[in-house]
């Protein structure tokens, strides 16, 4: 039953901002999933007819609500993400804000402010059954409800990493293979304020500047009423899976938005958001405005690549210089597509450098040849392959990132996708009593070669947030194996019994 006086306290709209183009208010967006539409109303638990994110607290029909009590997803394209609260070791922004490089951007280790703590987001991808346009909607949360303070929630075209270890180095770094000053021509910003007695919702395109860079500026194409909905909480509310260690959430510190993204894109998105926008990077900062620097932020999520399409590269190295890109498609046959290989750039000590890309021999076909710049052998170049259908070839289906790791420095050349090598070939090559891992990028399995003279060894598997991902302790033997990794950066560390010391080695995993 719902008690009486969440019945009687409306719901405050979102108001207008008259320097930013802003556009909201409660309200039910017109998508299925789930069944009935979505409500935008400041609530967690379904309260009327239309869906929303859980069921009532009764309990609805299946199909109405788009999570489980514990916030698991029940329909594709659905995400739940958590973050560290309140704590010394949560990851957030030493330098960052809404028109900077994401190259430049820093993170480290610390504890974020009271109003700016993320601890749950919860997001999925939809449509408009009657006009196919997608839809995105999202939520999320605060710790503290003194003060003003925004969620911004970033829908990038092209990946963005997190990087670097601040307990080693200081601090950490972030990747961004956006081409345009480290995002995209038509990336988008949905920022949600909130202060406590009424909330706003801003859209920001990135866009030229008109001074030879880019910034965060209102949509060219505008906005009409019924393509964006956005609501907080007026009132307590109840939230199920919990937030910042609670089962309610106070006045002022939850915020849903429905937006839709077909429209403020400024056009069809070919099959489905997942191919237009590649990464969703969710953040806060202390007041809603495009100066303000970001504070929190959880781990960027990595979209689908391909909803109704399967696209896949292999890398296969001919010598130390050159290797055979395949790239393979579903459904179909290669034949039926057209493809592009977009070099993105290399990897020099962790920095991408958009200026080294190597070279293809064509740019047409799914088997190109890739070559390596002088001077530039013997590091990692970062390519992207899109396919656009013949018979529709202005609209681009599926892309996946390639990842070409040259294995110069083995002295020999192998295949990096295959990691079942002979053990005594690999143990011949080790001469230096450096770790070696085959392949280096690989698909989430790989050889670890560790020094002749190490011993007793204790190995370690961490990711950038600096948690312990896998551990192997008192190892003897001179080659251990890890399994089913996640996709991203990880740093593996070796601690020698014998002579006391400790030696790293960086993997990458692109699965």
């Amino acid at each position: 039953m719902i008690h009486p006086i969440y019945k009687k306290i409306p719901v405050l709209l979102l108001f207008a901002s008259f320097n930013l183009l802003s556009f909201g208010q409660s309200g039910t967006a017109p998508v299925n999933p789930p069944t009935g539409g979505f409500n935008i109303d400041g609530f967690i638990q379904r309260q009327s007819a239309g869906g929303d994110w859980l069921a009532g607290p009764g309990g609805n029909q299946t199909g109405t609500f788009v999570f489980s009590n514990i916030g698991i997803p029940l329909i594709p394209l659905s995400y739940s993400i958590s973050d560290l609260y309140n704590d010394f070791n949560d990851n957030v922004f030493s330098k960052g804000n809404l028109n900077g490089n994401p190259n430049g951007f820093k993170w480290t280790f610390k504890r974020a402010q009271t109003r700016t703590d993320i601890n749950r987001c919860l997001f999925f991808i939809t449509k408009d059954p009657t006009n196919g346009h997608t839809w995105a909607v999202l939520n999320g949360d605060r710790r503290g409800s003194n003060g003003s303070s925004a969620i911004d929630f970033e829908f990038l075209q092209n990946p963005l990493l997190v990087t670097g270890n601040p307990v080693q180095n200081g601090t950490g770094d972030f990747i961004s293979y956006g081409p345009h000053g480290g995002r995209t021509i038509g990336d988008l910003v949905i920022s949600v304020g909130l202060d406590g007695v009424f909330s706003t919702i801003k859209f920001y395109q990135w866009q030229p500047d008109g001074n030879g860079g880019y910034s965060y500026l209102p949509p060219l194409n505008g906005l009409q009423p019924g393509v964006a909905f956005g609501a907080f909480n007026s009132i307590p509310i109840k939230v199920p899976y919990g937030g910042f260690g609670d089962t309610t959430y106070p006045t002022a510190t939850f915020a849903e938005v429905a937006v839709d993204m077909t429209a403020l894109a400024g056009g069809p998105l070919c099959i489905n958001l997942a191919n237009n926008f590649r990464t969703v990077f969710v953040k806060s900062k202390q007041t809603n405005g495009n100066v303000n620097n970001f504070d929190d932020f959880v781990s960027p999520i990595n979209l689908p690549l391909s909803f109704d399409y399967t696209l896949s590269a292999d890398v296969s190295f001919i010598d130390l210089f050159t290797a055979q890109l395949t790239a393979s498609v579903s459904p179909g046959a290669v034949s039926d597509y057209n493809f592009h290989w977009n070099a993105v750039g290399a990897l020099i000590n962790d920095i991408l450098d958009p200026t080294i890309t190597g070279t293809l021999d064509n740019y047409n076909i799914y088997n190109p040849v890739f070559t390596t710049e002088f001077n530039y052998n013997c590091t990692s170049y970062l390519y992207e392959v899109t396919i656009a259908r013949k018979d529709n070839p202005g609209c681009i289906v599926a892309r996946t990132p390639v990842v070409i790791g040259n294995p110069c420095k083995i002295g020999k050349p192998i295949n990096p996708d295959r990691p079942n090598l002979e053990r005594n070939e690999i143990r011949d090559e080790n001469v230096n009593n450096e770790i070696r891992v085959y392949p280096n990028p690989n698909k989430g399995t790989a050889i670890i070669l560790l020094p002749d003279n190490s011993g007793l060894t204790d190995v370690e598997l961490f990711d950038m947030k600096g948690s312990v991902v896998q551990r192997w302790q008192n190892i003897s033997t001179q080659t251990i194996e890890f399994k089913n990794v996640q996709t991203g950066l990880y740093l593996l560390k070796v601690n020698s019994h014998l002579t006391g010391k400790a030696i790293t080695k960086k993997i990458i995993v692109n699965r």
